[in-house]
This record gives C-alpha cells, sequence and structure tokens, in this order.
C-alpha cells in the first residue's frame, strides 16, 4: 500500500492498549500472494483482557491513512484488507530442538546452524509461520527468557 510504517491501534470498548497514537509498530513478516504487505501484531499483556478490535495506521500522527476496523486475533496476520490467517505458535516445550531435555544455549546454537544451512526442518520454526528464520530465533529466545 505504499507506506514506509505501519502501526497497530487495538481497543475495547473500554480501554486502549496502545498508549498513545499512532500506536505500537507492527512486524512486517512478508507478502501476500496479491502483492499486499503482510503484517503481524501480538498482544502480549494480560490475557485475561485481549483487544477486540484492530486498525492499521501509516505512523503519522497528523491526518494518518488507515484501515477500517478489524476484529482483533492474536497472533493473526493481516493485510490493509484484513486478516489472513492464525498460525498458532509451539508450546514453549518443543523449543527443546536438540533434545537434551533443556530449553538453551544448545538449542540456539542448532536453530542458528539450521538457518545458516538452509535446513527448512518443521522442528525449527518455532514461531509457526512456515519459515526458519529470525523469528524462529526471537521465539527461542523469549522461551528461554521466560524460563518456560
Amino acid at each position: 500500500n505504499g507506506w514506509t510504517a505501519a502501526n497497530v491501534w487495538a481497543w475495547t470498548e473500554f480501554d486502549n492498549f496502545n498508549g498513545t497514537w499512532p500506536g505500537t509498530p507492527m512486524t512486517k513478516v512478508g507478502k501476500a500472494a496479491n502483492g499486499n504487505d503482510v503484517y503481524q501484531w501480538i498482544y502480549d499483556g494480560s490475557l485475561e483482557f485481549l483487544p477486540e478490535m484492530i486498525l492499521f495506521n501509516d505512523g503519522k500522527t497528523e491526518a494518518a491513512a488507515q484501515t477500517d476496523n478489524f476484529t482483533f486475533t492474536n497472533g493473526g496476520y493481516y493485510t490493509a484488507s484484513g486478516l489472513l490467517g492464525v498460525v498458532e505458535k509451539k508450546a514453549a516445550s518443543n523449543f527443546d530442538i536438540n533434545g537434551d531435555g533443556n530449553v538453551n544455549a544448545g538449542d540456539v546454537s542448532a536453530l542458528y546452524e539450521a538457518i545458516l544451512t538452509g535446513n527448512g526442518d518443521a522442528k525449527f520454526d518455532l514461531n509457526g509461520d512456515g519459515n526458519v528464520n529470525a523469528g524462529d530465533v526471537s521465539a527461542l529466545y523469549e522461551a528461554i527468557l521466560s524460563g518456560k
């Protein structure tokens, strides 16, 4: 859509989840078959209360271009037209990719080796997006730091 940045604004009828406009920067994760950019935003705050609606904007504070309002799906993949789908994350216990019974630096080494050699085996796709790349490294570090 020609935007240089994309932000998400999320809310319920009771609360805004992003602080101040224009919201939280989104992560570009690829391109859809029709050429539109695909973005993802995961709400990682209290899971007791999730946003209900979202919209995307071009990150400007005045006269921002924005999408229609969309129903929020945590972990959903969106284009400017709406939700494409959802990819479920693996449970943290499945992050033991080297099979030693622990989720630690050994798994990081195994994942980096897979990325460097182009190994696309599903066991290395930790964030469930169908690719073995830096997104999986982030998911693994998150699992290690959270102690899961």
